[in-house]
Protein backbone atom coordinates (compact mmCIF):
# COMPACT_ATOMS: atom_id res chain seq x y z
CA UNK A 1 0.00 0.00 0.00
CA UNK A 2 1.30 3.27 -0.74
CA UNK A 3 0.60 6.77 -0.19
CA UNK A 4 1.53 10.35 -1.62
CA UNK A 5 1.72 12.72 1.64
CA UNK A 6 3.29 15.32 -0.10
CA UNK A 7 2.96 16.77 -3.00
CA UNK A 8 5.83 18.19 -5.13
CA UNK A 9 4.36 20.09 -7.77
CA UNK A 10 5.66 23.55 -8.11
CA UNK A 11 3.91 24.72 -11.99
CA UNK A 12 1.58 23.40 -14.47
CA UNK A 13 0.90 24.27 -17.52
CA UNK A 14 -0.79 22.73 -20.82
CA UNK A 15 -0.61 23.41 -24.55
CA UNK A 16 -4.31 23.63 -24.30
CA UNK A 17 -7.30 24.53 -22.00
CA UNK A 18 -10.75 25.03 -21.73
CA UNK A 19 -11.64 28.71 -20.51
CA UNK A 20 -14.19 27.54 -18.06
CA UNK A 21 -11.73 24.36 -16.70
CA UNK A 22 -8.31 25.71 -16.38
CA UNK A 23 -4.95 23.32 -15.76
CA UNK A 24 -5.57 24.99 -12.56
CA UNK A 25 -7.94 23.09 -11.43
CA UNK A 26 -5.84 19.59 -11.84
CA UNK A 27 -3.57 20.73 -8.94
CA UNK A 28 -6.55 21.75 -6.22
CA UNK A 29 -7.65 20.03 -3.77
CA UNK A 30 -10.94 20.71 -3.89
CA UNK A 31 -12.70 17.99 -6.06
CA UNK A 32 -11.88 15.51 -8.63
CA UNK A 33 -15.15 16.95 -10.75
CA UNK A 34 -13.30 20.43 -10.89
CA UNK A 35 -11.96 19.06 -13.96
CA UNK A 36 -8.99 20.72 -16.36
CA UNK A 37 -10.75 19.89 -19.55
CA UNK A 38 -8.36 20.75 -23.16
CA UNK A 39 -10.03 21.56 -26.37
CA UNK A 40 -9.74 18.37 -28.23
CA UNK A 41 -9.33 14.94 -27.59
CA UNK A 42 -5.58 15.03 -27.88
CA UNK A 43 -3.45 17.43 -25.01
CA UNK A 44 0.09 17.95 -23.49
CA UNK A 45 0.28 18.78 -19.64
CA UNK A 46 3.76 19.80 -18.32
CA UNK A 47 4.06 19.53 -14.65
CA UNK A 48 7.19 21.13 -12.30
CA UNK A 49 8.16 18.80 -10.12
CA UNK A 50 10.48 19.69 -7.09
CA UNK A 51 13.40 17.28 -6.32
CA UNK A 52 12.64 14.08 -3.75
CA UNK A 53 9.96 12.93 -6.24
CA UNK A 54 9.56 9.24 -7.76
CA UNK A 55 5.73 8.70 -8.30
CA UNK A 56 2.66 10.92 -10.51
CA UNK A 57 -0.55 10.16 -10.05
CA UNK A 58 -3.79 11.47 -12.30
CA UNK A 59 -7.15 10.76 -10.76
CA UNK A 60 -10.88 11.49 -12.82
CA UNK A 61 -9.11 11.13 -16.02
CA UNK A 62 -11.51 10.24 -19.43
CA UNK A 63 -9.08 9.10 -21.61
CA UNK A 64 -7.98 6.24 -23.36
CA UNK A 65 -4.59 6.55 -23.34
CA UNK A 66 -2.48 8.18 -21.00
CA UNK A 67 1.96 8.55 -21.67
CA UNK A 68 4.56 10.20 -19.33
CA UNK A 69 7.45 11.10 -19.54
CA UNK A 70 9.78 12.10 -17.15
CA UNK A 71 12.51 14.94 -18.40
CA UNK A 72 15.71 17.01 -16.78
CA UNK A 73 14.21 21.04 -16.09
CA UNK A 74 15.18 22.40 -19.34
CA UNK A 75 13.27 19.54 -20.96
CA UNK A 76 16.34 18.58 -23.45
CA UNK A 77 17.05 15.37 -21.49
CA UNK A 78 14.60 12.12 -21.56
CA UNK A 79 15.32 10.46 -18.26
CA UNK A 80 12.69 8.30 -18.18
CA UNK A 81 10.02 6.81 -20.51
CA UNK A 82 8.25 7.72 -22.69
CA UNK A 83 5.37 4.86 -20.90
CA UNK A 84 2.20 4.37 -21.90
CA UNK A 85 -0.85 3.20 -19.90
CA UNK A 86 -3.60 1.70 -21.53
CA UNK A 87 -6.73 2.82 -19.50
CA UNK A 88 -9.28 0.67 -21.67
CA UNK A 89 -7.71 -2.64 -21.17
CA UNK A 90 -9.62 -5.75 -19.77
CA UNK A 91 -7.13 -5.50 -16.37
CA UNK A 92 -7.96 -2.30 -15.78
CA UNK A 93 -9.53 -1.75 -12.60
CA UNK A 94 -9.23 1.80 -11.99
CA UNK A 95 -12.94 2.95 -12.96
CA UNK A 96 -14.74 5.94 -10.97
CA UNK A 97 -18.16 5.24 -10.53
CA UNK A 98 -19.91 8.89 -11.79
CA UNK A 99 -23.71 9.90 -11.74
CA UNK A 100 -24.00 9.08 -15.60
CA UNK A 101 -22.34 5.92 -15.02
CA UNK A 102 -19.10 6.64 -17.69
CA UNK A 103 -16.15 5.49 -16.60
CA UNK A 104 -13.19 7.29 -14.95
CA UNK A 105 -10.22 5.95 -14.61
CA UNK A 106 -7.00 6.57 -12.78
CA UNK A 107 -3.16 6.68 -13.51
CA UNK A 108 -0.20 5.79 -10.71
CA UNK A 109 2.94 6.10 -12.50
CA UNK A 110 6.28 5.16 -10.50
CA UNK A 111 9.76 6.63 -11.94
CA UNK A 112 13.66 6.64 -10.66
CA UNK A 113 13.66 8.67 -7.63
CA UNK A 114 14.63 12.40 -8.85
CA UNK A 115 16.69 14.45 -6.23
CA UNK A 116 16.68 17.68 -8.33
CA UNK A 117 13.71 19.68 -9.90
CA UNK A 118 12.44 18.29 -13.06
CA UNK A 119 9.57 18.28 -15.78
CA UNK A 120 7.29 15.64 -16.42
CA UNK A 121 5.19 15.13 -19.59
CA UNK A 122 2.06 13.57 -19.43
CA UNK A 123 0.33 13.18 -22.74
CA UNK A 124 -3.65 12.50 -22.45
CA UNK A 125 -4.94 11.11 -25.96
CA UNK A 126 -8.91 10.40 -26.08
CA UNK A 127 -11.53 8.90 -28.32
CA UNK A 128 -12.81 10.45 -31.35
CA UNK A 129 -15.40 13.00 -29.96
CA UNK A 130 -14.20 12.76 -26.71
CA UNK A 131 -12.68 16.18 -25.08
CA UNK A 132 -9.58 15.16 -23.27
CA UNK A 133 -9.71 15.72 -18.90
CA UNK A 134 -8.28 15.11 -15.87
CA UNK A 135 -10.14 15.67 -12.46
CA UNK A 136 -6.46 15.39 -9.66
CA UNK A 137 -2.98 15.36 -10.70
CA UNK A 138 -0.68 14.57 -7.85
CA UNK A 139 3.07 14.11 -7.60
CA UNK A 140 5.62 13.16 -5.14
CA UNK A 141 7.51 10.50 -3.09
CA UNK A 142 5.30 7.42 -2.38
CA UNK A 143 5.59 6.18 1.13
CA UNK A 144 5.01 2.20 0.72
CA UNK A 145 3.11 0.06 3.58
CA UNK A 146 2.71 -3.26 3.97
CA UNK A 147 -0.22 -4.46 2.51
CA UNK A 148 -3.74 -5.11 3.62
CA UNK A 149 -3.37 -8.12 5.93
CA UNK A 150 -6.48 -10.58 6.38
CA UNK A 151 -8.09 -9.11 3.31
CA UNK A 152 -9.09 -5.83 1.81
CA UNK A 153 -12.66 -4.91 2.71
CA UNK A 154 -14.32 -2.33 -0.34
CA UNK A 155 -17.91 -1.06 -0.25
CA UNK A 156 -20.01 1.57 -1.99
CA UNK A 157 -21.29 4.79 -0.28
CA UNK A 158 -24.45 6.16 -2.61
CA UNK A 159 -25.59 9.85 -2.23
CA UNK A 160 -28.75 9.32 -3.96
CA UNK A 161 -31.61 10.89 -2.27
CA UNK A 162 -34.28 9.13 -0.87
CA UNK A 163 -38.07 10.18 -0.04
CA UNK A 164 -40.77 8.33 0.96
CA UNK A 165 -44.10 9.41 1.06
CA UNK A 166 -47.55 8.71 2.76
CA UNK A 167 -48.84 7.17 -0.10
CA UNK A 168 -46.27 4.45 -0.04
CA UNK A 169 -44.56 5.86 -3.15
CA UNK A 170 -40.73 6.73 -3.08
CA UNK A 171 -38.98 9.64 -4.97
CA UNK A 172 -35.15 8.84 -6.02
CA UNK A 173 -32.81 11.54 -6.87
CA UNK A 174 -29.36 9.37 -8.24
CA UNK A 175 -26.18 10.90 -6.93
CA UNK A 176 -23.00 10.05 -7.28
CA UNK A 177 -22.04 6.23 -5.91
CA UNK A 178 -18.27 6.09 -4.35
CA UNK A 179 -15.93 3.58 -2.91
CA UNK A 180 -14.68 2.99 0.28
CA UNK A 181 -11.66 0.51 1.60
CA UNK A 182 -11.21 -0.93 5.30
CA UNK A 183 -8.37 -2.99 6.64
CA UNK A 184 -5.34 -3.62 8.78
CA UNK A 185 -1.91 -3.82 8.05
CA UNK A 186 0.90 -4.17 9.95
CA UNK A 187 3.87 -1.72 10.76
CA UNK A 188 6.92 -0.88 12.88
CA UNK A 189 5.66 0.07 16.64
CA UNK A 190 8.41 2.44 17.07
CA UNK A 191 9.47 4.18 13.97
CA UNK A 192 7.23 3.25 11.81
CA UNK A 193 3.80 4.08 13.51
CA UNK A 194 5.60 7.88 15.09
CA UNK A 195 6.51 8.55 10.98
CA UNK A 196 2.84 7.50 9.54
CA UNK A 197 1.58 9.48 12.53
CA UNK A 198 3.92 12.52 11.50
CA UNK A 199 3.82 11.96 7.96
CA UNK A 200 -0.54 11.70 7.53
CA UNK A 201 -2.43 12.05 10.69
CA UNK A 202 -0.10 15.30 11.87
CA UNK A 203 0.64 16.77 8.39
CA UNK A 204 -2.35 16.18 6.39
CA UNK A 205 -5.38 15.54 8.71
CA UNK A 206 -8.90 14.89 6.79
CA UNK A 207 -7.57 16.64 3.48
CA UNK A 208 -7.32 13.96 0.89
CA UNK A 209 -4.75 12.08 -0.11
CA UNK A 210 -3.13 9.58 -3.33
CA UNK A 211 -3.80 6.17 -2.46
CA UNK A 212 -2.50 3.00 -4.09
CA UNK A 213 -4.17 0.14 -2.12
CA UNK A 214 -3.21 -3.63 -3.55
CA UNK A 215 -5.02 -6.64 -2.33
CA UNK A 216 -3.75 -10.44 -1.50
CA UNK A 217 -4.28 -10.85 -5.51
CA UNK A 218 -2.05 -7.73 -6.54
CA UNK A 219 -4.94 -6.52 -7.53
CA UNK A 220 -4.40 -2.27 -7.21
CA UNK A 221 -6.73 0.21 -6.78
CA UNK A 222 -5.84 3.29 -7.74
CA UNK A 223 -8.37 6.13 -5.48
CA UNK A 224 -7.61 9.60 -4.41
CA UNK A 225 -9.48 9.40 -0.72
CA UNK A 226 -9.34 10.40 2.51
CA UNK A 227 -9.10 9.12 5.94
CA UNK A 228 -12.82 8.62 7.52
CA UNK A 229 -11.28 8.43 11.10
CA UNK A 230 -7.49 8.78 12.43
CA UNK A 231 -5.11 5.77 12.19
CA UNK A 232 -5.91 3.10 15.26
CA UNK A 233 -3.16 0.84 16.17
CA UNK A 234 -3.20 -2.14 18.11
CA UNK A 235 0.27 -2.54 20.12
CA UNK A 236 -0.20 -6.57 19.75
CA UNK A 237 3.22 -7.76 19.06
CA UNK A 238 6.92 -7.00 20.83
CA UNK A 239 7.87 -4.98 17.60
CA UNK A 240 4.77 -4.37 15.14
CA UNK A 241 1.37 -2.94 15.77
CA UNK A 242 -1.44 -3.72 13.81
CA UNK A 243 -2.89 -0.04 12.00
CA UNK A 244 -6.44 -0.17 10.85
CA UNK A 245 -7.65 2.35 8.42
CA UNK A 246 -10.94 3.56 6.42
CA UNK A 247 -10.63 5.76 3.44
CA UNK A 248 -13.54 7.07 1.56
CA UNK A 249 -12.93 8.06 -2.29
CA UNK A 250 -13.39 11.55 -3.00
CA UNK A 251 -15.42 12.79 -6.40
Amino acid sequence: MKTIFQDKISAITANEEDANYLVENAIDNDSVRKVWRATSTDAIVTLTVDGGSDTVAIFGTNVGTITVTIKDITETTTIYGPTEYDLRGVDTLLEFMTDDSEGYTSVWAEYPLQSVSHKIIIEFEGAIGVVAEAGIIRAGLNSEYLNPQYGLSESYIDYSIVKYFNNDSTFVNPKTRVRTFSGEFRIDRDAGFVTLLNQIVNTTGPLPLPWLIIDERQQTFSVYARLTSLFDANHVYVDDSVVGFDLLEMV
